[in-house]
């Protein structure tokens, strides 16, 4: 949450959690959404890229919701994109969702990022 992100203590107290639990940190995978990107993109970058630096998966969430920006594929260092539900759920019956779904998901393969539909 925008909370838990501006807390200075939250990449330690994630590598102490991951200690006491013996949990490798790739096995770990963070979840952030749009709408905590917007509030504290620069804070949330650098973060971002500590946990990356350790292997933990990072992942953004609905995407497609918001304002999505495609600045957030190309400065995170995200590991998986979720693109949102209601473009999935949509995508049979609605060529436009289809459409967005078939491109973002070449994107971010092109990207090296993996997708979750």
């Amino acid at each position: 949450s925008a909370v838990q992100l501006k807390n200075k203590a939250l990449l330690d107290g994630i590598l102490e959690t991951l200690a006491e639990a013996g949990l490798e940190p790739r096995r770990l995978e963070v979840e952030i959404t749009e709408n905590v990107l917007i509030s504290n993109f620069e804070e949330t970058i650098s973060l971002l890229q500590s946990l990356s630096s350790l292997s933990v998966t990072v992942a953004l969430d609905d995407f497609g919701t918001g304002y999505s920006s495609l600045t957030y594929l190309r400065k995170l260092p995200l590991s998986r994109l979720k693109i949102d539900r209601s473009f999935v759920q949509d995508m049979l019956t609605d060529a436009d969702c289809a459409a967005i779904v078939r491109s973002l998901v070449e994107l971010a393969h092109e990207l090296r990022i993996e997708v979750t539909a």
